[in-house]
């Protein structure tokens, strides 16, 4: 129950925060940047196109910071247990957070992953994915909104 629980509180926060967050265009792998919060092997995720240029980067970076706070403040709000121990990404790599979910045993593109409710790559703004580790190089993808 309380997983359960953990994981609605945290998709709810996600979901606001991620709608409440103006962010660049975001587009599929080349340059790819996540915005996120994660928990061992669970992770709820925002892939943004990695600009080109210092003011495209910088503007990046402040979105995923003000992203990664409303987490913070959202989750200890949620009276989520151990909410000061989940991860935060603030503009990571793809494999960064694929090998970081798998205890180093995986760092494949999780970006690869996103897809549309059509199936095809995600090119969408804004989305949030629920990404969780399998073992191997297996990770579940569930878009959240």
């Amino acid at each position: 129950m309380q997983k359960i629980l953990l994981t609605s509180a945290a998709a709810f926060v996600f979901a606001i925060a991620a709608s409440s967050v103006s962010v660049p265009e975001a587009e599929a792998q080349k340059g790819s940047r996540l915005c996120g919060i994660a928990n061992g092997p669970v992770a709820m995720l925002v892939e943004l196109k990695q600009p080109k240029g210092k003011k495209g980067r910088k503007k990046v970076n402040s979105a995923c910071k003000k992203l990664a706070a409303e987490f913070r403040q959202g989750l200890t709000d949620g009276g989520v247990p151990n909410a000061a121990s989940w991860k935060y990404y603030q503009r990571a790599e793809c494999e960064g957070v694929a090998k970081e979910m798998s205890g180093g045993r995986s760092s494949a593109d999780i970006c690869e992953g996103f897809k549309d409710q059509n199936g095809n790559p995600a090119m969408e703004r804004e989305k949030a994915y629920k990404v969780t580790y399998k073992g191997g190089n297996n990770f579940e993808f569930e878009r959240l909104n």
